[in-house]
């Protein structure tokens, strides 16, 4: 099994997948290039626990590492997004959200072998109490009635892209010819995503031959077009909040 925790690392950064994982390294690349005196980045892990549904097993496998105790920090990201027929959407996304990973969070701890009470999240970005700390934060953000993903951030800092016209006109047509396709009924930030980077690949002054062709987030910060400025965008003031707060000492 991978050493989910090396001997030195303190902190750990779950994230959903992929993309998650490489977005959060870029823009903290970027907020390292940002500080007169930058993060300890030694004692840093971002782990993925692979979808939703699976935090609660990567917690369990987390317990049961031998260097557990050393851990002071655990931040967890994931996307406030629903199945379309979730019985508790009214709810609110980002707080479904907030039980579904306190229910993880339980369970893990009660199953695993240590003595430990399970620490409780009482709201996003607000560490609880013992050791070691948890934190939770959803993407796009924590406001109630938000619905979304990393994608639906990325394309708040995007909105002023030259081609995001021709991704509506495009989107607009599909869900109008079909509407039962997934674009049309919960996935829309996803496939404004994939086909912002479609158009970007298809302009030979935009893309190189190195670039991927498949249209996912975690190709795109390696991309001719991508400029690490979009970083500065206040959309991802709380992302960056987040990791400022897991790297402080």
């Amino acid at each position: 099994m991978t050493d989910l925790i090396p001997e030195g690392v303190t902190r750990l950064l779950l994230v959903e997948g992929p993309d998650d994982k490489q977005f959060f390294k870029r823009l903290l690349k970027h907020m390292q290039s940002k500080r007169e005196i930058p993060f300890d980045l030694t004692c840093l892990k971002i782990r993925k626990f692979g979808g939703k549904n699976k935090l609660g097993a990567y917690l369990f496998e987390l317990l049961q590492q031998p260097n557990f105790e050393s851990v002071d920090k655990i931040w967890i990201v994931r996307d406030a997004d629903f199945n379309e027929s979730d019985p508790q959407r009214a709810v609110g996304a980002p707080k479904r959200a907030l039980q579904n990973a306190n229910s993880a969070i339980d369970n893990a701890y009660r199953e695993s072998s240590r003595d430990i009470v399970p620490p409780v999240l009482r709201d996003f970005m607000s560490p609880t109490d013992g050791h070691p700390k948890l934190s939770f934060m959803v993407l796009p953000d924590s406001e109630k009635a938000t619905e979304g993903s990393l994608e639906t951030l990325l394309l708040r800092a995007l909105r002023c892209d030259s081609m995001m016209p021709c991704v509506d006109e495009y989107l607009a047509c599909v869900k109008k010819k079909h509407a039962e396709s997934e674009v049309a009924r919960n996935r829309e930030d996803k496939s404004r995503i994939s086909v912002l980077l479609s158009g970007k690949l298809i302009l030979r002054e935009l893309s190189r031959s190195k670039d991927s062709s498949r249209e996912l987030p975690r190709f795109m910060f390696s991309m001719k077009w991508w400029d690490d400025s979009v970083f500065d965008d206040h959309a991802f003031d709380d992302a960056k909040a987040f990791l400022t707060q897991l790297l402080a000492p």
